[in-house]
């Protein structure tokens, strides 16, 4: 496959005249909306005898000083109780029964929080604001659980086991904010209200660092620095609101197009060459860009004081410093980006990858915590396999005892489907984890006295891009205790897409606090009762399971991923055509106008493999809707919106299956049509308009589904509906055309 046309392809997004946001999504308005929106309480309910009921004569008793968080917290609490709960707190002064909210930091960590439930008070005391927080949400989750303000008698006592926890709004635009757009509605409050409420501790944004730092080392033409900064200081100001820190995603030292105006200052910075993108890496071995990277991040943080830090990659797919994109010959790469197997810079053939990689992000360690000692310097190891055998000791001994290492949990491990061995190279719900380099970095760093950080998605991966949410909760489940088995602090929970807060993202957050039940069953069972009643759970169980056993069959290999018509799902269109140019990118949004099998079908896997691998996937998933389809009499009332909805995703993963069973067949049969002689033609377009009439149907289901669940079909990378009915119609109309066809 060509290199260039991947590194040429322009992501389109909306340009400045662009309608609000929510007008622009089928699912923003609700976004948008409050985290609290409709009644989930029994009226039929009765308190038991061991139950503490909250009514109209209890009040909040909050601590001094005042705090912004805590004062979210006890609005949000407010809010809950009159909106879910149909409960007006009283507000007077003094007297009567009493949520007493107090600071003791002695709890533990910060965000630990430790609960008391008597008949004439309820203290929640938390190591920090943040705490107290992470108090009243916990507070909540009973009572919705429950369906009624009644609270249970008991002394719960939480402390934090995983500190760091990176999560983005689903309409925020990595793209955009390369640009330098940080702050605006794609982090309006409810979003930010809603993150905080799944349990995350921070959000994280793209930025470069010459957009927010004026010219240190080197000279370069202004890049509206303080625009952008004041821009970033409003958000890092609004997510503090709800006990969010804002860490910067960074891929420095930041290399340029060949044409950039920025060589003509610094021309003798210009490291290796990048052909297929035309860039210049900018030679980090230089004096000049090393005073920039300690400097600038020491800058940096001087002129925004508010940042929580940092997570860095150092081998990119940009072309950032020399070795960034350079693959070591005698490595077996099974996802090879770029065939580069040497630097040309003559200031850097005389060092290692290893040693460029670790310079970079010790130097911007140190200028960071000149700044700030206590800001997270976190270490991505994206890609070091490139350079060197897990777990990259090469890179790991020269880090600073400051940076914290984030790995990633699925990359790198070995899975069988039927007899067949593969590598996973992508992230994965579906592959349970740790993959041995995560293993073999995490026992590094373990064995250092010093902590690990995973790289994970949680809510969904290139698996299913296009759904809000991929269900194989045993998976998930699994996952986050076998993550928790490290000395780990947790990590960024998700990259440029897969960013909706979800029952997935429900599950992960029971895996954040100390003590965590041994019992996954048990966890699993709390979690589908809180969500659609407890009489629904043994179905709901059973349909996880299923989902989750359908994952182990899924054929995810990267370049597959990348070029899988599944995303597309029906809107995927089927054409007679026999072109012979490269397919349109998983989380594109582009007119597909061709669908080429060698571009998704990669070795070792083959068409059979993939087709045999997803119908034993299928086979699994039907048993997992049929239970779904069960569970569905016993839902609460109070929890039906949420079970149809999804019920609608689980669904529409089966429906995105099918079609990309479909192009693929159908694509193999057009090659065949078109390539051999001896093939009985007439047969061949009968199997090929069955295709097309099967896709047919495939669309109408789905234009049902995503009435019922707006968000599917949007994949927040492309920052577009990949599918909505606009597309599903115009694909209906043309294999209605296919057809209506005698002859091709």
């Amino acid at each position: 496959m060509s290199i260039k046309n991947i590194y040429d392809t322009v992501i389109p997004h909306p340009g400045p005249g662009e309608p609000p946001l929510f007008k622009r999504f089928p699912f923003s308005a609700e976004l948008l909306g409050p985290y609290h929106n409709c009644c989930h309480r029994d009226k039929y309910l009765r308190k038991s005898r061991n139950e503490t009921e909250i009514d109209s004569s209890w009040r909040i008793i909050k601590p001094e000083p005042e705090n912004k968080v805590v004062n979210f917290a006890v609005n949000d609490f407010s809010q809950f109780l009159d909106i879910c709960m149909k409960v007006r707190l009283n507000d007077a002064p003094a007297g009567g029964k009493a949520v007493i909210l107090e600071t003791a930091p002695e709890i533990g960590p910060a965000e630990s929080h430790k609960i008391e439930i008597t008949d004439e008070f309820i203290k929640i005391s938390g190591a920090d604001a943040a705490g107290i927080m992470r108090g009243i949400f916990f507070l909540e989750r009973l009572m919705l659980k429950r369906e009624a303000p009644f609270l249970e008698k008991q002394t719960i006592h939480k402390t934090t086991a995983l500190p760091l926890r990176l999560f983005r709004s689903p309409v925020a635009s990595y793209y955009k904010e390369t640009q330098g757009h940080y702050d605006g509605e794609h982090y309006h409050d409810n979003i930010l209200a809603k993150i905080a409420h799944h349990g995350f501790s921070g959000i994280w944004v793209k930025a470069w660092l010459r957009d927010l730092i004026e010219p240190v080392g080197f000279d370069w033409d202004c890049r509206d620095q303080k625009r952008k900064r004041e821009d970033l200081e409003r958000l890092i100001e609004r997510a503090s609101n709800y006990g969010l820190a804002v860490y910067l995603h960074m891929q420095e030292p930041w290399g340029a197009h060949e044409e950039d105006s920025f060589w003509k200052k610094n021309a003798h910075l210009r490291g290796d060459f990048f052909e297929p993108s035309h860039e210049y890496a900018l030679c980090s071995s230089r004096p000049e860009v090393k005073e920039y990277l300690e400097q600038g991040f020491y800058q940096l943080f001087k002129r925004l004081p508010g940042l929580g830090g940092i997570t860095m990659i150092t081998a990119s797919e940009h072309q950032s410093h020399c070795f960034s994109r350079v693959i070591n010959p005698d490595m077996e790469i099974s996802f090879e980006h770029w065939p580069i197997y040497e630097v040309t810079c003559p200031e850097c053939r005389k060092r290692t990858p290893q040693e460029v990689a670790a310079e970079i992000l010790n130097l911007a360690e140190r200028g960071i915590h000149r700044a700030k000692p206590e800001a997270g310097v976190v270490a991505w190891n994206w890609s070091w396999s490139q350079w060197e055998e897990d777990p990259q000791a090469g890179v790991l001994r020269r880090l600073s005892e400051k940076v914290l290492v984030m790995s990633g949990f699925e990359r790198g491990g070995k899975f069988k489907i039927f007899d067949d061995e593969f590598i996973n190279d992508e992230y994965s719900l579906t592959y349970v984890g740790p993959s041995e380099r995560f293993r073999k970095t995490a026992e590094f760093e373990n064995g250092r006295n010093k902590p690990i950080a995973a790289k994970l998605q949680i809510s969904t991966t290139h698996e299913a891009g296009a759904l809000p949410h991929l269900p194989v909760m045993y998976s998930v489940a699994e996952k986050m205790r076998n993550l928790r088995k490290y000395n780990c602090a947790g990590g960024m929970f998700t990259w440029n897409f897969g960013c909706f807060t979800s029952i997935v993202t429900e599950l992960a957050r029971e895996f954040y606090f100390d003590p965590v039940k041994t019992d996954l069953e048990e966890i699993l069972s709390g979690v589908a009762a809180g969500r659609y009643g407890t009489g629904a759970v043994p179905a709901i169980l059973a349909a996880w399971k299923h989902f989750s056993d359908a994952g182990k069959f899924y054929p995810r290999d990267a370049w597959s991923l990348s070029f899988q018509p599944l995303n597309h799902g029906p809107a995927y269109p089927l054409f007679f055509e026999n072109k012979n140019d490269q397919s349109p990118l998983s989380w594109q949004d582009s007119a597909m106008e061709n669908h080429r099998l060698e571009d998704w079908i990669h070795p070792p896997w083959t068409v059979d493999k993939r087709l045999n691998a997803f119908r034993e996937l299928l086979r699994h998933w039907e048993k997992g809707l049929a239970s779904m389809a069960q569970a569905e009499a016993d839902v609460s009332d109070l929890k039906r919106i949420d079970f149809l909805r999804d019920f609608a995703v689980a669904k529409a993963f089966k429906n995105m299956v099918l079609a990309d069973i479909n192009v693929t067949e159908f694509a193999r049969l057009r090659g065949e049509y078109y390539s051999n002689k001896d093939c009985d033609r007439k047969k061949t377009i009968a199997k090929m308009k069955n295709i097309c009439a099967n896709h047919i149907e495939l669309n109408d289901e789905m234009q049902a589904l995503i009435e019922t669940e707006p968000a599917i079909g949007y994949h927040v990378e492309a920052h577009c509906m990949l599918i909505n009915r606009e597309k599903l119609v115009k694909v209906k109309e043309k294999l209605l055309g296919i057809l209506s066809q005698d002859k091709f």
